[in-house]
C-alpha cells in the first residue's frame, strides 16, 4: 500500500475574443515537481522515489499560446505554440531538456457533428550517458566512478491528428 500526492500545479490563462471570428488565448502553468510524495505503510521501500522527486528535480514554468481564426460558420483554422520546461535541477545533465511544440490544424463544423485536424511538430533535447557506475564500495572516491561521455540527442517528431465528434 501507498499513498501518492502528485506535484502541485498553479495555472493562470486568458482568452480574448476580436470581432467575433479571432480567439486568442493565452496559458502559464508552474509545475513544483519537488513537491511530489510517495508514502508507503510498511518497510520505507518507496523512498527512494520520494528523495527522487526531493533531490533531483525542480518547479517546471510552462506556456502555452494559440490563435484561431473562424472563417466562416463552417471552418476555422489554428496555431499553437507551447514551451514545457525541464523538471531537472540544475546540474543535473537534463536540466535543460525544455519541450517545444509547434502546431496548426483546420476544423469543421457541420452543426451536429465537427471534425478538426491538426499537425503538431514537436522537438525536445535529452542529454544522458552511454554508461553512469558508481561503485556503492567507493561512493566517496571519483577513482571508482566510470561514465561515458555525455551523449545529446534531438528529438523531432510529428502527429497528424483527426478527431470526429458528435453533438447530442
Amino acid at each position: 500500500d501507498y499513498d501518492l500526492n502528485t506535484p502541485w500545479r498553479l495555472i493562470a490563462s486568458a482568452a480574448v475574443v476580436l470581432n467575433r471570428r479571432v480567439i486568442v488565448s493565452g496559458e502559464y502553468e508552474y509545475v513544483d515537481y519537488p513537491s511530489a510524495n510517495v508514502k508507503d505503510t510498511y518497510h520505507g521501500e518507496y523512498d527512494w522515489i520520494r528523495d527522487f522527486f526531493k533531490y533531483n528535480t525542480r518547479a517546471a514554468h510552462n506556456f502555452r499560446v494559440g490563435v484561431e481564426y473562424r472563417a466562416n460558420s463552417l471552418f476555422s483554422l489554428r496555431g499553437g505554440y507551447s514551451y514545457n520546461g525541464s523538471p531537472y535541477d540544475k546540474g543535473d545533465w537534463n536540466a535543460e531538456n525544455d519541450i517545444q511544440t509547434l502546431s496548426t490544424g483546420l476544423g469543421f463544423n457541420f452543426g451536429s457533428c465537427y471534425v478538426d485536424v491538426a499537425y503538431l511538430y514537436k522537438s525536445a533535447t535529452d542529454t544522458d550517458y552511454f554508461y553512469n557506475y558508481v561503485d556503492p564500495n567507493h561512493a566517496d572516491n571519483p577513482t571508482y566512478h566510470f561514465s561515458s561521455d555525455k551523449i545529446k540527442t534531438t528529438s523531432r517528431n510529428s502527429e497528424l491528428r483527426c478527431s470526429f465528434g458528435v453533438k447530442f
